[in-house]
């Protein structure tokens, strides 16, 4: 959807259309200076076609990987050339994962704090998982010294160091979102099995950063409370995230009934589709990056929205024919 030249939106609005939250939105514009939005008399901001555009264009640039502090350069030289934009994305990610190892190897979490937080700064959320995140995760436990398979010695202890400062701090992040006020039903968002603990932390936090009112269950439920888990009113659908290597046979047998009664409302994503031989009757499968299937979910409470609030504009005109 692209608004008319003439048309001037709200926040929300533009939040809808570009897939960007209005909180990135307004630090964009106070942070940055990368948007200039009008105001109307009371200090709303209002978007025109124009500025949809340049928060398209300034998205473009986030996906190949340039901070957001340079964007603005980009945005301003017609000569930016995306060979060398590329060279220096490719330059800024390795820097930062070698800093990371460092400071992990060195078990600093001090540094890794800091670290992340620059980051955070520059790029969106879910950038730094799949850049910065995922293959400093990698290459901890396989870390070399030399060409040998040989892994450096207090590996395994950064890793481990690693991992908990991460959990930690997207709990943080995720507890800070499940302040916000609302009452949007939940999705909830949970591992099918062991191995996929860290994935499933990984999607809720996302999902809290689109907006999205989210329900993080650390581990595993039986198929007869997730049954009731997705039954229930508050709940918008179930996202089952799926470790490696598991099979259709355990998945289905993990599922039992809960695959019948939650018609519509369960979901699976993760690696863990890539090795079932069939995805399971009852089972709708969110594949993609982690920001496309977020992408996903955000859609379809859009829809199921927009449904309700025709269902009780129907209801209320009723109501009102009748009392006629």
């Amino acid at each position: 959807m692209t608004p008319a030249t003439d048309e001037l939106l709200p926040i929300s609005v533009v939040g809808a259309l570009t897939g960007v939250n209005p909180v990135t939105l307004r630090a964009w514009e106070r942070r940055y200076g990368l948007l200039l939005p009008h105001r109307t008399a009371k200090g709303y901001r209002l978007y025109s076609g124009t500025d949809v555009a340049r928060v398209r264009e300034i998205v473009s640039w986030l996906e190949k990987g340039v901070a957001i502090s340079r964007v603005r350069l980009l945005l301003d030289s017609a000569a930016a050339e995306a060979g060398q934009v590329a060279g220096h994305v490719a330059q800024d990610w390795q820097a930062a994962l070698d800093a990371g190892m460092e400071a992990a190897l060195a078990l600093d979490v001090r540094r890794l704090e800091q670290q992340f937080n620059q980051l955070a700064g520059d790029y969106p959320l879910s950038q730094l998982l799949a850049c910065w995140v995922d293959p400093l995760s990698a290459r901890l436990p396989g870390a070399s010294a030399s060409d040998s398979a040989r892994p450096l010695p207090g590996a395994v202890t950064a890793r481990v160091v690693f991992e908990g400062f991460l959990q930690n701090k997207l709990a943080a992040r995720l507890l800070a979102a499940a302040r916000r006020p609302g009452r949007e039903p939940r999705w909830a968002v949970l591992p099918a099995a062991d191995g996929a603990e860290r994935e499933a932390l990984m999607l809720a936090v996302l999902c809290a950063e689109a907006d999205l009112p989210v329900l993080l269950l650390p581990t595993p439920l039986p198929a007869d409370e997730l049954s009731l888990l997705g039954s229930r009113a508050d709940v918008a659908g179930v996202l089952l995230v799926l470790p490696p290597g598991l099979s259709t046979t355990l998945l289905e047998r993990r599922l039992g009934a809960a695959r019948r009664h939650l018609t519509d409302r369960l979901f699976a994503c993760g690696d863990g589709l890539l090795t079932l031989s069939r995805i399971p009757s009852g089972v709708l499968p969110l594949t993609g990056p982690r920001q496309q299937i977020i992408n996903s979910l955000s859609a379809m409470s859009t829809s199921a929205k927009s449904t309700s609030a025709m269902a009780t504009k129907a209801a209320n005109r009723q109501d009102s024919k009748e009392q006629a």
